[in-house]
C-alpha cells in the first residue's frame, strides 16, 4: 500500500501505462534503496524513509489510491531497478521535469516517451542508462508487516522534522 499511495500521491492515472510502470519502478526502487542503504539509520535517525519530497517521496496518509495504480503495484511491487551486476537497488531518483529538474526520471517527460511508444523498460534507460536492469519476482517475506513497518517510520520521522521545527521556532522566538 505504501508505494501504490506515493505513486497515487505524485503520479496522474490518465497517463499511459508506460509511463505509470516506469514510475512506480522508480518509486519502488527509490524506497527499497533507502532501506537498504539504512541511509537515515546510518546517520542516527529510527526511520527509513520520511515523507518529505525535498528528500524522498510524498506519502499521504489516508489518501484515496486510484485502482489502476493499486493494479499496476500490485502487478510490479516485487520488481526493482538494479545497476547491472549489482545487488543494490537503485538510487533511481525522479522529479516532475517541469518545476523541478534533477539528474533522474522526468515525470511528465515519461509521459511523452511512452506516448512515443516506448515501453517501461527503454523509458527508464532513457533517463538511467542502458546499464539497468529490473530485477522481477524478488522474494517478499512480508508484505504486510513490511507496508505496516513504513508507515510507523514515516510517522516517527514526520513527529521528529515536526519537533525540530517548533523547537527551531522556540529558539528565533527567545
Amino acid at each position: 500500500e505504501y508505494i501504490a499511495n506515493v505513486a497515487s500521491s505524485e503520479i496522474f492515472p490518465t497517463w499511459p501505462e508506460a509511463a505509470l510502470r516506469a514510475n512506480i519502478l522508480a518509486q519502488i526502487s527509490f524506497a527499497l534503496n533507502r532501506i537498504y542503504t539504512e541511509f537515515y539509520p546510518s546517520r542516527g535517525y529510527d526511520f527509513d524513509i520520511t515523507n518529505s519530497i525535498a528528500n524522498d517521496q510524498s506519502f499521504v496518509d489516508g489518501r484515496e489510491i486510484f485502482d489502476n495504480i493499486n493494479e499496476i503495484t500490485g502487478d510490479i511491487f516485487d520488481n526493482y531497478l538494479v545497476r547491472q551486476g549489482f545487488v543494490e537497488p537503485l538510487f533511481a531518483t525522479y522529479c516532475d521535469g517541469i518545476e523541478v529538474t534533477c539528474p533522474g526520471l522526468s515525470q511528465w517527460g515519461s509521459v511523452t516517451l511512452a506516448e512515443r511508444g516506448l515501453t517501461p523498460y527503454a523509458i527508464l534507460q532513457n533517463y538511467y542508462g542502458n546499464d539497468i536492469d529490473i530485477v522481477t519476482d524478488a522474494p517478499i517475506e512480508n508484505a504486510t508487516n513490511f507496508a505496516i513497518w513504513i508507515i510507523v517510520s514515516l510517522v516517527v520521522s514526520f513527529w521528529f522534522w515536526f519537533d525540530i521545527i517548533i523547537y527551531s521556532i522556540i529558539i528565533i522566538h527567545y
